[in-house]
């Protein structure tokens, strides 16, 4: 018996005992109950066909769709270059998204704190709680 890869009769037998003795699903020499996938040996067959009757190469192009996702990126030159490096407004936006950082956990801070404040002394009324959840099916009725 040839294999494939320079494997000691011994490391076959085991592997053998290991992979496929004990899996239910294999028969015999690997062989599954049921087809891996429903009509596959079609689908190669009518693939293989297709292609055969393929006369020229560019009847294999276009055959799938493909996207392309272009990137563009706006250079200012001339006096609009000049305009930015003298007002030094990419300094001032890298400064802007800094600060906005710090600022936005601040707002994010003080909004947790203000919802906890307002829902600290909320509570529901057991009678309107319990007919509202009647009426939504999650509570059956006594």
């Amino acid at each position: 018996m040839g294999l494939a890869y320079d494997f000691t009769r011994e490391h076959y037998d085991w592997w053998y005992n290991e992979s496929i003795n004990k899996n239910n699903e294999e028969i015999g020499w690997g062989g599954y109950k049921f087809p891996e996938t429903i009509g596959y040996e079609k689908r190669i067959e009518s693939t293989t066909l297709k292609i055969r009757k393929m006369k020229q190469l560019s009847e294999l192009t276009g055959l799938y769709s493909l996207s392309k996702t272009l990137r563009f990126e706006l250079k200012p030159i001339g006096k609009t270059l000049e305009h930015i490096e003298s007002k030094g407004l990419i300094a001032q936006d890298e400064q802007r998204a800094e600060e906005y950082k710090k600022v936005k956990d601040i707002i994010d801070r003080y909004h947790k704190k203000f919802i906890t404040m307002c829902l600290s002394d909320f509570k529901f009324e057991q009678n309107s709680l319990e007919i509202k959840m009647r009426f939504s099916n999650h509570m059956p009725t006594r």
